[in-house]
């Protein structure tokens, strides 16, 4: 399903006795509250307060991002098992820290994505499909089970764990959370021990969470009270008002216009407080760009616009930069690190010269950028940076030495641990993430490109994503899957009509013959 089309000239009003209950948005990690009505159909609200449940007076205009207004995205028209129909309504929580009565694009669609049997998400597989005489056809759970199972194993015992790779729950499918990934966890590393993973955005090509634990960095070492309060804030590979609208709205915008004044002064008082200044790294002028420079002057707003590839640079340079002028924080490095002469040796050799040629940021931009991350305040506090990654850096190729870097910087400048500071990816899933150790390597191995150059493994399972569409070489992988698919649907149609035993022995025949994955 990728677009709902409303002709929808109104939706109803809950009414003051409609069930309601409070949620939490199932998109991406930010946390939204929302309030969820339900109410039979054929029934509705009236437009005075205690005619409705949101007792709100809908005779008037309502306020800006109130929580009371009701798009058709946000309603919908449910069936339960005994047939009775109820209307439901998705509202944000206008009483919820987070988003305080606003939402995000995707957050504003709940009512949109429920299941209803007269609405386009009545699309979806309710049985599992095989292979027969070139079509997919529907089988029984029991034959689906078993078929896979058999191979698998016989795969196993043939060419060991890694020859099960796997690809679950990956941008776009994670909405399962904590359930769905212990689940696969279990299953892949502890029950298969196969190394050749990929699960809801880690570890392997997306192995930010590693790249950070390898330093000993938690998953998301800052909240959101930490963007409020941050004298500048860093933007690295991300399109924050687009991709996480209310935590760019919410909580970097009134820093940026200087609404947090108050509240810096009250949390941090004794040192010199300012709106914050903002870096955005990205090769492209976002919307989040022309916002921020709307919301903060362009005097407050450096957008860094390097080449593509480029990260591991720029950020090794500006750690050069600071090193050089004294602006490090040797007490936090001595403290609370270790191997900061093996860090010098190595990432503080960055040429800058070449940097600038390599990655198209004049000098004086990155001068500025040093200094607005780590140059002391005026009254010789240390300035508090906040370092948020997001998509741009974590998908690159060379995607562990990218969160390495910036996390280098980060600890190089000691801005961990206190208010104002933190240095993660923005959040685009739910983090309540537990499983099994991973059984491979540092950096982790990239399936993506081992199925591209067709090493490695014989079965591919995909579960709960397009393994496609969240790929850097999305061509080439497609044409890999489809290459490799194609000799097990050969060897299917080959003992079409054939017994379950056949189907299995075909398969495992072709696999015999050359590498699937």
């Amino acid at each position: 399903m990728s677009m709902i089309s409303h002709g929808e000239d109104r939706v109803p009003i809950p009414p003051a006795d409609a069930q309601h209950y409070s949620t939490v948005c199932s998109y991406c990690i930010v946390g939204c509250g929302y309030k969820v009505y339900k109410w039979p159909l054929g029934k509705e609200g009236g437009p005075k307060p205690h005619q409705n449940a949101l007792n709100a007076d809908f005779s008037k205009q309502q306020p800006q991002r109130s929580g009371n207004w009701i798009s058709s995205a946000m309603h919908n028209v449910i069936t339960e098992r005994n047939g009775t129909r109820f209307n439901i309504v998705v509202l944000p929580d206008r009483n919820c820290a987070v988003n305080k009565g606003n939402h995000s694009v995707r957050g504003g669609t709940h009512g949109d994505v429920l299941y209803a049997p007269d609405r386009p998400t009545a699309d979806r597989l309710t049985s599992p499909f095989l292979y027969r005489g070139g079509h997919q056809l529907p089988t029984t759970w029991e034959e689906a089970l078993t078929f896979g199972a058999r191979i698998i194993k016989a795969c196993l015992d043939t060419w060991g764990p890694d020859s099960i790779a796997m690809k679950c729950f990956d941008h776009g499918g994670g909405g399962g959370g904590f359930e769905n990934n212990w689940a696969v966890g279990k299953f892949f590393f502890t029950g298969i021990g196969t190394q050749m993973a990929s699960i809801h955005n880690r570890p392997a090509y997306n192995s930010e969470v590693f790249a950070a634990g390898d330093a000993g960095l938690a998953s998301l070492p800052a909240s959101y009270m930490d963007a409020q309060l941050a004298d500048t804030i860093v933007l690295i590979g991300a399109n924050s008002y687009e991709t996480q609208s209310i935590y760019f709205l919410e909580h970097m915008v009134p820093n940026l216009s200087g609404e947090t004044l108050a509240f810096k002064n009250a949390t941090l008082p004794g040192e010199s407080h300012a709106p914050a200044k903002i870096i955005i790294i990205d090769p492209r002028r976002t919307a989040t760009v022309a916002v921020a420079e709307a919301v903060a002057g362009k005097a407050n707003v450096l957008h860094l616009q390097i080449n593509n590839g480029t990260d591991i640079a720029l950020l090794n340079s500006l750690s050069r930069l600071i090193h050089e002028r004294g602006w490090h924080d040797q007490e936090f490095i001595e403290t609370r690190t270790d191997n900061f002469e093996e860090f010098k040796a190595k990432n503080l050799l960055q040429d800058l010269d070449h940097t600038l040629r390599l990655t198209g940021v004049l000098g004086e931009q990155l001068l500025m950028a040093a200094e607005w991350i780590a140059k002391p305040k005026s009254d010789t506090h240390r300035r508090r940076t906040l370092i948020l990654y997001e998509k741009g850096l974590i998908w690159g190729l060379k995607n562990y030495e990218n969160i390495a870097s910036v996390v280098d910087l980060a600890l190089l400048t000691g801005n961990l641990g206190k208010p104002g500071t933190g240095c993660s990816r923005l959040g685009g899933h739910q983090e309540g993430y537990s499983r099994p150790r991973y059984p491979g390597t540092r950096p982790p191995i990239n399936v993506d490109d081992v199925a591209i150059k067709g090493e490695g493994s014989k079965i591919f399972w995909v579960a709960g994503c397009n393994p496609v569409g969240g790929t850097l070489n999305a061509q080439p992988f497609r044409l890999s899957l489809e290459r490799r698919t194609s000799i097990v649907n050969q060897a299917l149609n080959s003992v079409s009509g054939g017994s379950e035993e056949d189907r299995i022995q075909a398969v495992l025949t072709a696999l015999e013959k050359g590498v699937f994955f």
